[in-house]
C-alpha cells in the first residue's frame, strides 16, 4: 500500500509516511491487545471480587479510560462514589475499595503468569480491611492454593489464619 502511493513524493514525505502507516498500525494493535486484555481482567477481576464478597458486588466494569463501577444489589456505583461511603452494605467504603483493588491485582498477575503461579507478596495491606473481609481473602488464597508472603506489624493475619485452621509459616524480625 505505501509503495503504490509512494511514487510522486519526496524521499522524506516518504519516510513521514512510512512512520505515520507504520504507528497507526502499532496503534491499531495495541487498541485490539488492550480489548483482549482488558476484557479478560475485567471478568477476572469480577469473579474474585464475587466470590470474597459472597456476591454482594458481583460485577467490576472497565472503560478505555480505565474508570471503573461495580455491580451491587444497590444497582451501578462509580468507584469514586464508593470512596464517599454511598454503599451500605456489610463492608465499608474503604474496604470495598481495597476489596477492589486487591481483586484486580490477582487477577493481573493470573493474566501475566498464566503457566506459572507466582508468589504473592503483600505488605501490610489489609489495615483497612475488616474482620470478616480479611477472612474471606485469606480464605480465597488459601482455597486457590497461592503461595503467600505477608509482611505485617499486626498479628490480626496470624491469629485469623490459626481460627480458621489455615495453615502458615511465621518469620518475625525485631
Amino acid at each position: 500500500e505505501y509503495e503504490e502511493n509512494s511514487f510522486l513524493l519526496t524521499s522524506e514525505e516518504r519516510e513521514v509516511q512510512a512512520l505515520n502507516m507504520a504507528m497507526e498500525t502499532i496503534e491499531r494493535m495495541s487498541g485490539n491487545i488492550h480489548l483482549q486484555v482488558g476484557r479478560k481482567l475485567q471478568i477476572r477481576t469480577s469473579q474474585i471480587l464475587s466470590e470474597i464478597t459472597d456476591g454482594e458486588y458481583q460485577d467490576v466494569q472497565m472503560d478505555a479510560a480505565s474508570h471503573m463501577t461495580v455491580t451491587t444489589g444497590n444497582g451501578v456505583e462509580a468507584l469514586e462514589c464508593l470512596s464517599r461511603g454511598t454503599l451500605e452494605l456489610r463492608h465499608s467504603s474503604a474496604s470495598t475499595l481495597e476489596l477492589i483493588y486487591f481483586a484486580m491485582r490477582m487477577a493481573a498477575g493470573e493474566l501475566l503468569c498464566q503457566e506459572e503461579s507466582l508468589p504473592v507478596i503483600l505488605d501490610d495491606i489489609f489495615g483497612m480491611y475488616e474482620e470478616e473481609d480479611l477472612e474471606a481473602v485469606l480464605g480465597w488464597m488459601y482455597k486457590e492454593k497461592k503461595q503467600v508472603i505477608i509482611s505485617t506489624c499486626s498479628k490480626r493475619e496470624m491469629e485469623l489464619l490459626d481460627r480458621e485452621g489455615i495453615p502458615y509459616g511465621k518469620q518475625i524480625i525485631s
